[in-house]
């Protein structure tokens, strides 16, 4: 996957977009879409644990945890 770098001045909504259909990552100084995803993870990893999902909720906490370091998460 390679790393997509976007003017800061294009909506994120947009860049986000174009970076997917090119097969791409978003990447900028800023670092919001990671983190935005790192948080959907996050909260998919709650609901996983309150269904008592522990599996699943691992499989998000990985995610998560790769989003912030930039990464592609571990299938272990």
């Amino acid at each position: 996957m390679s790393k997509i770098l976007f003017h800061p001045d294009i909506p994120v909504v947009e860049a986000v977009r174009i970076a997917n259909s090119q097969g791409g990552r978003l990447v900028w100084k800023d670092t919001k879409p990671r983190y935005s995803r790192a948080m959907q993870h996050n909260r998919r990893a709650l609901a996983a644990i309150e269904a008592q999902d522990y599996e699943g909720a691992l499989g998000h906490i990985r995610a998560a945890r790769a989003e912030v370091e930039g990464g592609a998460p571990c299938a272990a």
